[in-house]
Formats: C-alpha cells, structure tokens, sequence
C-alpha cells in the first residue's frame, strides 16, 4: 500500500521530536529510523517524493538542514579529531562504558552538540566515512566504534597471526622503552615504529581493535602482549 504524503510527513516530524531537533539532516533520520517499529519510511522514499531533503523537512515543518548562503567553515582533520573524541567521552561517561575503554558512537549522537556544531555531510567531506572518523578519534584510552560488532569486511585472523602481532607489539615496546601510543603523528605510535623496525605485518593496531574487534581496547592488547604464554615456565 502506497504511503501518503502525510504518513512520510508525519515520520519526519516524530524522528525530529524524539531526536529534539528543529533541523533534520537524512542523516539524523536514518539513524533514528533503524530502532523504530513499527516500520518507517526510508529516507530515499521521502527525497524522492517531494524532489528534495530540504522541501520534505519545509512540508514537515521542519528547519531546512543545508542552507545555499550560508559558507561551510574552513575546518581540517586536526579540527574535528578532538570534537568527536570529546563527544565520545562524553557519551561513554553517560552510559557508564568508560570505565571499559569502548562506546558506540553514532552520527544522531554527535549532531546537535552545542561544543561542536559541525555538519555531518561536512565531516564526510573533510575525513571520509563515519567510520574512519571514530577510527581516527579512538587513542589508547578510549575505543570508539560507528556500530555494534566487527566489520564482516575485515579479514578473520589466524592463531599464528594473534601470536605474531603481540610479538610485534613486545618488540616495539622493547624498542620504544615504554607503551606505545595509537596516537597519530607520534613518534611512539606502534604502526610507525612496526613499519621502522621492518616486523611482519599482520594488520594495523587499530584493525585489530577497532574492526576485528579481536581486544577490547589497546591497553587489553598490552596485557596480552606482556602475558607469558602457554609454554612459558
């Protein structure tokens, strides 16, 4: 049965005022939409039905999310890194997963920060993906994740890679004489000392973390690493 426009209409307004929102970016909608039931109506449908994002949300009654005047701000990497890491930690401390060094951080979370009024299409236009953002944000503390659950993307891992990998990590803590860091542009950051020292790659630190989901978190990794192993005396 072919929805009316006012039941698209009417979603459009019930996902701005669960998420508190004046704008509705098709971002924001489409995260809200995954968690509903009973079904809503895709954000493709909506764009499609009335020509543009922006015409669907002026119908609803809604602020118009892009505006044509109005200049994006000049923001690079080093801008946005530590807004969203501060957002994350803010959001982990809510849901009390700080204390465990993860927090799923989605893009409806980090919109509409007062601290850090940035667009979501501006983000993907300086970074990239959702994901590479939070992989970018997470350091050694603080584990961030666009989703729930490993990447299927990301290879499965071998016995012998687990092994070769903590062997790394011990080899690049010997070198370093302290922790490595995930830290970019550090020069104690464990891929870039790995690279240095020539050592079997086996996958970045952040993949084992981040995609694979393989430890918890870099200090896990650490543990591991310093743990004897099973044929140890």
């Amino acid at each position: 049965m072919r929805a009316s426009d006012e039941a698209l209409l009417g979603d459009l307004r019930q996902a701005a005022s669960d998420l508190g929102q004046e704008k509705l970016s098709i971002y924001l909608y489409s995260d809200w939409r995954r968690g509903q039931e009973p079904f809503r109506a895709p954000a493709g449908l909506i764009k499609r039905r009335f020509g543009t994002w922006n015409e669907a949300c002026r119908r609803a009654g809604l602020r118009c999310p892009w505006g044509r005047k109005k200049k994006a701000p000049e923001l690079n990497k080093e801008d946005l890194i530590p807004c969203i890491r501060k957002v994350a930690r803010r959001r982990a401390k809510q849901n009390g997963s700080l204390s465990h060094g993860t927090v799923v951080l989605l893009q409806s979370d980090f919109a509409g920060e007062p601290e850090c009024p940035i667009s979501i299409p501006l983000l993907r236009d300086v970074i990239g993906t959702w994901e590479t953002a939070c992989d970018l944000a997470s350091d050694e503390t603080l584990l961030i994740r666009s989703r729930t659950g490993p990447n299927p993307d990301t290879p499965r891992y071998t016995n012998r890679d687990v092994e070769q990998f903590l062997s790394n990590v011990r080899r690049v803590t010997e070198h370093l004489g302290r922790t490595p860091t995930l830290e970019s542009g550090s020069p104690h950051n464990y891929d870039r000392v790995e690279t240095e020292l020539g050592l079997s790659h086996v996958g970045s630190a952040k993949t084992w973390i981040y995609r694979r989901g393989h430890f918890p978190s870099w200090p896990a990794v650490i543990r591991a690493a310093g743990e004897p192993t099973a044929t140890s005396s």
